[in-house]
């Protein structure tokens, strides 16, 4: 048989038992779905993340997402050499933080992500699993009373619109809740904003300048649909399709970066911070791997010719450094704040 019809026919063959095999996996996250996916949970909206050495900045994001809704963070340490934990103390006493010590794990992003599936689907409404350099924003309806974000403990009583507003209001827009498995959430890339060292404060208040929505997304999951995860989207039962906002479906590799995506809900991605920041994780990160081309480029410093500027655009399939002012976070800096130093002051 030619090699061309041998091709044809083993396309054929995976076709024929791809379904069936497919169908026999969502068997049981079926049943778990019918006996689980209630009104009420524990959590209503989780975060999974994987770090390691994030203790300079995993406070602002926790805090930061505080504020938005987010009641519990499952957080899997790939073995942290920093005061990570010390940091993380107070919020794993109070329950605010699940901690996991995960190190000397092979692809270490996705099978954390897998263990949380199987370990918290049940645990909350909706899980998002995103980086401590990614700061999910919800834009819908800023001076509306956020009835979800009713936090006695803190000082700040300040109302956010939260993520869960956002996700409820999607979720209207289908006719059976199960076919709202995830909302595909856009990135909006940041660079280093004119910083060349790490500036003292936050975040949030330091870059102030990103290159706007690019294709690429992190999704936000009802748990129970999910057969299998993956770092950027995941596999959900009865071949159920991630969404855009726009209701356009999420495609592997194909996403949207239609301009509607980013107006009620988007991903800030703090891709770089510092130039020198950046600029030495890259060169750690590419003696790793073995090859320089795995991460981004250094970023451009204002002035630097044409072609290392491309090289940085092109790398993130950006169509300019991001250069855009942004202030879109203006609003969140004091009470992270006020949210950090109250936190500091239990110590």
């Amino acid at each position: 048989m030619k090699q061309k019809h041998k091709q044809k026919l083993k396309h054929i063959l995976k076709q024929i038992i791809k379904p069936p095999a497919f169908l026999l996996l969502s068997l049981p996250v079926t049943i778990n779905y019918l006996l689980h996916n209630k009104n009420k949970f524990p959590d209503e909206l989780a975060v999974v993340a994987i770090v390691k050495n994030e203790a300079a900045y995993i406070a602002e994001w926790i805090e930061y997402h505080r504020l938005v809704g987010v009641t519990k963070f499952y957080i899997y340490d790939n073995g942290s050499e920093d005061n990570l934990t010390e940091v993380l103390r107070p919020y794993i006493d109070s329950g605010v933080v699940s901690y996991t010590f995960y190190p000397g794990v092979p692809c270490p992003q996705v099978k954390a992500y897998n263990e949380a599936i199987r370990e918290y689907r049940n645990k909350a409404k909706w899980i998002a699993f995103i980086d401590i350099d990614e700061f999910i924003v919800p834009m819908i309806d800023k001076t509306r009373q956020d009835k979800t974000r009713q936090d006695k403990t803190r000082q700040d009583k300040t109302s956010y619109t939260s993520i869960i507003d956002v996700l409820n209001e999607v979720e209207t827009r289908y006719k059976h809740k199960w076919q709202f498995a995830a909302l595909a959430v856009n990135w909006v890339i940041y660079g280093y904003s004119g910083h060349e060292t790490k500036p003292e404060g936050l975040v949030i208040e330091n870059y102030t300048e990103s290159a706007g929505i690019i294709k690429c997304v992190k999704v936000i999951v009802n748990p129970r649909t999910v057969l299998r995860f993956y770092i950027h989207h995941a596999i959900h039962f009865w071949f159920v399709s991630e969404r855009h906002m726009n209701m356009k479906p999420a495609k592997l590799m194909k996403w949207s970066d239609d301009a509607d995506n980013i107006t009620k809900i988007r991903i800030n991605h703090y891709a770089t911070k510092s130039y020198q920041e950046y600029a030495r994780r890259r060169k750690k990160n590419a003696a790793g791997h073995g090859n320089p081309l795995y991460f981004f480029p250094t970023p451009p410093l204002s002035g630097e010719e044409e072609a290392v500027k491309k090289s940085w655009n092109d790398a993130l399939q950006l169509d300019r450094i991001p250069n855009i002012p942004d202030m879109v976070m203006t609003e969140y800096i004091e009470p992270v704040r006020r949210a950090l130093a109250e936190n500091k002051s239990k110590e």
